[in-house]
């Protein structure tokens, strides 16, 4: 009842609720049981991990992956907490940012600027049709400066967001400022 910062009646009656789902999910998870393609829940549990790992997703990406797969076999996620990826950070796209700080650049040559500074990676997926398709990550390096969000567009890549209070640092260490107007 602390950790979630309820108190009275509506805390005993979350944490009740909490409680439950959590055992719930617990025992399924424990239980070893297997789902109907024959795959254990832990293991796809442990696949969400692994891909959330990969892609360097940022929290509240890694709690919608889950979401999603809990969802899709009708397990409970009432345990799950609920992130907004531009929390109280100020995340936001480079797009809106380079424009907000009026630095004289685009968004297609910030990114090379930043691979070329390793703090971005350029990664490639297949698409649906055999194509390949490229999208952006955020380095170790990279990460000191935004997170890397499950992008809108499609779940399998992943879509840089910046932190607004440290994006002019980031320029000034990439760049030394000569972009800023």
């Amino acid at each position: 009842m602390v950790a979630n910062k309820l108190t009275g009646k509506k805390g005993v009656i979350f944490t009740a609720k909490y409680v439950n789902a959590f055992e719930k999910m617990q025992n399924f998870i424990t239980g070893g049981k297997k789902l109907n393609n024959g795959v254990p829940f832990s293991e796809l549990v442990k696949s969400v991990e692994f891909v959330a790992d990969g892609l360097k997703v940022n929290e509240a990406s890694r709690i919608l992956m889950y979401h999603k797969l809990y969802k899709s076999l009708e397990q409970p996620t009432e345990f799950l907490p609920g992130y907004e990826l531009n929390g109280s950070k100020g995340l936001q796209s480079a797009t809106s940012l380079l424009k907000e700080f009026g630095f004289g650049i685009n968004t297609v040559l910030f990114n090379e600027k930043m691979r070329k500074n390793g703090y971005l990676d350029r990664r490639v997926r297949k698409s649906s049709r055999g194509n390949f398709k490229h999208y952006n990550s955020l380095t170790d390096k990279g990460l000191k400066f935004g997170e890397n969000a499950i992008s809108p567009h499609n779940q399998r890549e992943t879509q840089p967001l910046y932190y607004k209070d440290s994006f002019q640092k980031l320029m000034d260490e990439m760049d030394h400022g000569i972009y800023h107007e």
